[in-house]
């Protein structure tokens, strides 16, 4: 046990940050203070169980009578009615100060959960767009936002607690010890046992029931979000019921486990009051056995009393804590996995775009695949060029778009923006100068001038270069409908658009943050004829050698405009002559 508290202490340690390492110590130091103001309002009570079993230990006890003499008490009954006076405050005083203590915890533990949820999503924004292609939307979520939360309310507060109980029940023990080593003996045999079979024969259930609790989460959600999103072909497919019953069968499952473990968090519960029972009965006997006086047996109960009103609730505090820690450990797994310790951001270098973008030798294929995609694909884009990328599906279109945004490495060949090859220091600066126009467009839940001044508060928009993006986009006429204009809210991912309407947003955005370099994704492949040529002619307008465009279609047609035209087809890329262009 000790063993598996020292490395959870450890890895705990070795995950917070700099700041957060340097402030633990203080909330670590105030736990251990709140263990000693428990621990002395505790042995205030004694004085008084002491001096009202026998009068004459006021005058015995050194301390108890000078507060008598030089306070000019005039009898033991108005003295006793001090020391009790005296008791209440300093009870008052020390769970006003516990209170205080706990609050610093608690803000420190949300401090941890709101550093270590950001540096979750740095680290798995850093992981790149192979990253988040490979995992669940779902799953990423929950290790961004539910497994930092849990990490700090159920691991790392429960630490603290355990380190603060652990701290009392010792100090408890040994003024046990001092006064009676056989009721420590009596306490040991009547309480640890049993406290320690439960935590031993549940230790490795609660693990599995907490870290399969923490999968359901985002097994949960997963039916709802493709309700929501697919809702047009669940209805058409009739489908409702099979996603309703994988949501239920989630829930159902959750509802079993959190049973078990709430049933089980309430064992050491009664524990306690067993192990009370017990121990009471057999000090009892101990005492009608072994003492005396009735005097003695009665001050020997009291201590007794004390000890267990205090002691036993710590026993019970400290199992629930082990009970957690153990049952939340998995979540230093994943947060080892996702954030990596003294991470070393590289320079940041600042790359120019005057002349060409330059495709080197390109060779690309998958890390699971053995077939390359294409291979020795040679390209240069020059500044003011429009390009054109025709080709089946499948041939690697997306992925040229994907290699000049940094978004994959090539196996082979290099990427060049004016002779400087596009690595880790340089990639910033450059996607900076990329607008990326996509099939299905990213619309956050805003307005119309949200959605185009993207990433920017309201206070920051630029008005004047917003109605510049607006015309060049052609989407005047879609903001003169707008019963707000362009501060309308345009709904979840763009829900009162239409398709073209959507591209023109993205072609918008793309102009607003001063794009130099615009892509197209085959951005006119999902819409309609008109609609498709209405998009068309608005790239073309573009077309005037103030930007610089590569433009990925289905059709040749759609591609005139271009200053040239790419076939990428059977691994190779092939430029297409004016004639093959007209035909």
């Amino acid at each position: 046990m000790s063993g598996f508290l020292i490395t959870t202490l450890r890895r705990t340690y070795k995950l917070l940050s700099k700041e957060m390492r340097s402030r633990i110590y203080v909330v670590t130091s105030l736990s251990l203070l709140n263990s000693f103001f428990d621990l002395f309002g505790l042995a205030a009570v004694l004085p008084i169980l002491a001096a009202s079993l026998k009068k004459r230990m006021i005058h015995e006890n050194p301390f108890l009578d000078f507060l008598f003499r030089n306070f000019h008490f005039t009898s033991e009954v108005k003295f006793l009615f001090f020391l009790s006076l005296i008791l209440i405050l300093v009870v008052v005083a020390k769970n006003i100060i516990g209170l205080y203590i706990y609050k610093r915890q608690v803000a420190f533990s949300l401090e941890v959960y709101q550093d270590l949820s950001n540096r979750a999503l740095d680290s798995i924004y850093k992981k790149g767009y192979g990253y988040l292609k490979r995992n669940n939307s779902n799953k990423l979520l929950n290790k961004v936002v539910v497994v930092p939360h849990q990490f700090a309310q159920l691991l790392l507060i429960q630490l603290f607690q355990l380190i603060n109980e652990a701290l009392i029940l010792l100090l408890i023990l040994v003024a046990i010890a001092i006064y009676d080593f056989k009721i420590l003996l009596i306490l040991f045999v009547a309480v640890v046992p049993s406290f320690y079979f439960f935590y031993v024969s549940n230790k490795k259930q609660l693990s599995v029931f907490n870290e399969r609790l923490n999968e359901l989460g985002p097994e949960i959600a997963k039916p709802v979000f493709e309700i929501i999103f697919g809702y047009v072909d669940v209805v058409v497919t009739n489908t409702f019921s099979f996603f309703k019953k994988n949501h239920f069968l989630g829930i159902n499952e959750g509802k079993e486990l959190r049973t078990k473990l709430n049933v089980l968090q309430q064992i050491p519960q009664r524990l306690v009051e067993t192990s009370v029972i017990i121990t009471v009965v057999t000090v009892l006997l101990y005492g009608v056995v072994a003492l005396e006086s009735s005097v003695d047996l009665v001050a020997l109960l009291g201590v007794l009393g004390l000890a267990a009103y205090r002691s036993l609730p710590s026993i019970n505090r400290m199992t629930m804590s082990l009970v957690h820690i153990k049952g939340q450990a998995f979540n230093l797994d994943v947060l080892e996995e996702i954030i990596e310790p003294n991470e070393r951001s590289e320079s940041i270098v600042d790359v120019s775009f005057e002349n060409r973008v330059t495709l080197e030798s390109l060779n690309f294929k998958f890390s699971d695949s053995d077939r390359f995609l294409f291979s020795g694909v040679n390209l240069e884009i020059e500044k003011g060029e429009t390009v054109g990328l025709i080709g089946k599906s499948g041939s690697g279109k997306s992925t040229i778009i994907n290699l000049i945004l940094g978004f994959v490495k090539p196996s082979s060949g290099r990427v060049l923006i004016d002779g400087i090859e596009l690595d880790g220091s340089n990639i910033d600066s450059w996607r900076k100068k990329i607008g990326y126009v996509k099939q299905d467009v990213f619309i956050v839940d805003g307005t119309l001038a949200q959605n185009i001044a993207f990433g920017l508060p309201d206070d920051q928009i630029d008005y004047d270069r917003l109605s510049d993006s607006i015309q060049r986009a052609q989407l005047f006429e879609l903001v003169t409908e707008l019963p707000q204009g362009i501060d309308t809210e345009i709904g979840e991912r763009g829900s009162k658009l239409s398709g073209g309407q959507r591209q023109r947003v993205a072609i918008a955005r793309a102009l607003y943050h001063e794009a130099k370099l615009l892509l197209f994704d085959e951005a006119t492949s999902a819409l309609d004829s008109e609609t498709e040529r209405e998009i068309t002619e608005a790239i073309e307008k573009l077309s005037d050698g103030s930007l610089t465009m590569l433009v990925i279609a289905h059709r040749h047609s759609t591609l005139k405009y271009c200053n040239k035209i790419y076939s990428l087809d059977n691994e190779e890329l092939n430029l297409f002559s004016t004639n093959d262009i007209s035909k």
